[in-house]
């Protein structure tokens, strides 16, 4: 066979596929269903893969916003850390009544 005779077959093949003339062949007309199933399949092939990827999406954006909330927990924690120290509250509170004073005694004893 020569090559030329080869590219004539391929073209027929090429030809024949991209006009849908393939589908009238004696085998073709057997293997409907077949073809059918294989269409049906490479949709919900390709709905998978857009469902798949779209979850993926979602799930980085909430891993970003969990990130974002952990930050904000940790800077909210520091400052309430630093709010409940007694030089902090009694600084503030000297803010609103400057005659109100810390008081140096334990208001009860502890005994064993």
């Amino acid at each position: 066979m020569k090559i030329g005779g080869f590219v004539k077959i391929v073209g027929n093949i090429v030809e024949s596929t991209l006009n849908g003339n393939f589908l009238s062949f004696k085998y073709a007309r057997k293997m409907y269903g077949t073809l059918f199933i294989v269409a049906i399949l490479g949709l919900v092939y390709i709905g998978s893969r857009y469902n798949g990827q779209e979850s993926i999406k979602q799930q980085r954006l909430l891993t970003i916003k969990i990130d974002d909330l952990r930050s904000e927990y940790l800077s909210i924690s520091t400052e309430l850390t630093q709010m409940k120290r007694v030089s902090v509250v009694e600084d503030s509170v000297a803010k609103y009544d400057p005659e109100l004073k810390a008081s140096h005694t334990a208001s009860f004893m502890i005994s064993k």
